[in-house]
């Protein structure tokens, strides 16, 4: 077993035990909505941004980040693909009308704060969260812009709201790549606080996704083969495609894994 794929299968075992003291708090009646609620928020105002802005600002280099640029066509690549399987599999389920448009936005866009980031994280290191900021930008823009118009009827007005653009962890991936590009040595008590800070992201998160889990796990839903194609084609297909691809045109194995799990959190 290579020394890579068991720090793999170690971060994963973390993961399935720190969903499982969710799941376990939910049971127990020690975290209800509310308090799921307020880890949510705590970690989209505060864990998840200093854990992107202290990996940025405190390991990226300025040559580094300037060398990063195929990681844009990397990403919008990765996101034209997405929505390709989301025509597909909707034609294969045959949806219509704004069931198509929902599916079609579920199919392209996911939950990188809460899973993608902190898996990226905890998986590859500052290697990783290189490829993540910058699709993360990519992700951002993307979601608040045509997402946004695909999340609405097509009969309605919905127009781009700056606020939403600018959140949290867009703004801390900025101030990050900025403070590289300036030269600035981001080091001292307040460095180490918000990386600390950062660190708390991974447990925040799938103690979140443990008790929510639990509390949404008797909700009922829509018997449709949409959301199991949305499984098959985004967290199965996609991902080796990706990886495939990547390292068909050259691109080193960590970054392609890399682009392959966030692929699947997209």
């Amino acid at each position: 077993m290579s020394a890579e794929f068991a720090v793999v299968l170690e971060q994963m075992a973390v993961f399935i035990l720190l969903i499982g003291a969710g799941a376990a708090g939910a049971l127990l009646k020690v975290l209800g909505q509310d308090a799921l609620t307020a880890l949510s928020n705590f970690a989209m105002y505060f864990s998840i941004p200093s854990l992107v802005f202290s990996t940025i600002a405190g390991t990226a280099t300025r040559e580094q980040l300037l060398a990063a640029w195929p990681f844009i066509m990397v990403s919008l690549g990765i996101f034209a693909l997405l929505f390709g399987f989301g025509l597909l599999s909707a034609r294969l389920c045959k949806l219509t009308g704004n069931r198509k448009r929902i599916h079609l936005c579920q199919s392209t866009f996911g939950n990188l704060g809460m899973i993608g980031i902190p898996l990226v994280s905890a998986l590859y290191g500052a290697q990783g969260m290189l490829p993540m900021t910058v699709f993360l930008l990519c992700d951002q823009t993307l979601l608040w812009t045509a997402g946004i118009r695909l999340a609405y009827p097509k009969e309605s007005s919905a127009r781009l709201d700056w606020k939403k653009l600018l959140n949290p962890v867009l703004i801390s991936a900025i101030l990050g790549i900025a403070l590289v590009l300036l030269g600035v040595n981001f080091t001292g008590v307040i460095a180490d606080t918000i990386a600390g800070l950062g660190g708390t992201t991974k447990y925040i998160a799938l103690i979140f996704v443990g008790g929510s889990l639990v509390l949404t796990g008797g909700e009922k839903s829509v018997r449709s083969p949409a959301p199991f194609s949305i499984v098959f084609f985004k967290m199965l297909l996609c991902p080796v495609l990706v990886y495939c691809g990547l390292k068909l045109v050259g691109f080193d194995a960590a970054t392609a894994a890399t682009f392959a799990v966030i692929s699947g959190m997209a």
